[in-house]
């Protein structure tokens, strides 16, 4: 069942959450990180994606957004973004850090799934050094790929899903950061469907598949 943050909770990690048990301390735990004007909510709706014995946080953005909803950076400051996404990677890992003390946890697996800005978010996490993820999935978004602060602590699983006919972040940026990342060694699976910006079925049945697969787990999602 989700719950959520206390005040003192949120002071100890530094973000709001919410937050679903695993069934103990070393279940793998998969991270939603949402998009652009979202919060600690939105993201729930892939929880069935999710197998019902792994943990779920989800982190909301510290930025107030002018459209409504938190943002982990400001989109209008774009000259900007070279060192907002860096600053937004390292307050994602504090926040972690953080909340895994929190709730004394030791997870098998650390899975971050992230929709458009947060898909950005945590690859840029996971490839600066800042979370050794074991795995991402990017949704509706792109690997962020920084060639010089590319420094990984481990390289994570990737997994993409991107619309073809989606406006906001077009297909050719998706297939653009796939390659910089098969330049590096790193094959992703990407998913594309005729969608939009958006998650479609095959998209939502990949993941849940993805998540299964490489989560290692038998139960399933509820």
């Amino acid at each position: 069942m989700k719950q959520y943050s206390t005040s003192q909770e949120e002071d100890a990690v530094g973000l709001r959450f919410a937050f679903r048990p695993g069934a103990n301390s070393e279940s793998p735990v998969v991270l939603f990180i949402h998009g652009r004007a979202g919060n600690r909510d939105v993201m729930w709706a892939f929880q069935r994606t999710i197998p019902a014995d792994f943990a779920i946080v989800a982190f909301e953005a510290f930025t107030t957004d002018s459209i409504g909803g938190y943002s982990w950076w400001d989109m209008s400051q774009k000259g900007t973004l070279h060192e907002a996404i860096p600053h937004a990677a390292k307050r994602l890992s504090s926040a972690w850090n953080a909340f895994r003390d929190l709730k004394v946890l030791s997870p098998s697996k650390v899975i971050a799934v992230g929709f458009s800005q947060g898909a950005i978010l945590i690859s840029a996490s996971a490839f600066m050094g800042d979370c050794a993820f074991d795995g991402i999935g990017l949704l509706a978004g792109f690997p962020y790929v920084d060639e010089e602060r590319f420094n990984p602590i481990k390289i994570p699983s990737v997994f993409m899903a991107n619309g073809t006919d989606d406006t906001i972040i077009p297909i050719e940026r998706a297939r653009e950061g796939r390659s910089r990342l098969e330049s590096r060694g790193i094959f992703p699976e990407l998913v594309e469907e005729q969608v939009g910006h958006k998650l479609g079925v095959q998209g939502m049945k990949a993941l849940k598949q993805w998540i299964v697969d490489f989560g290692g787990s038998t139960q399933e999602p509820q």
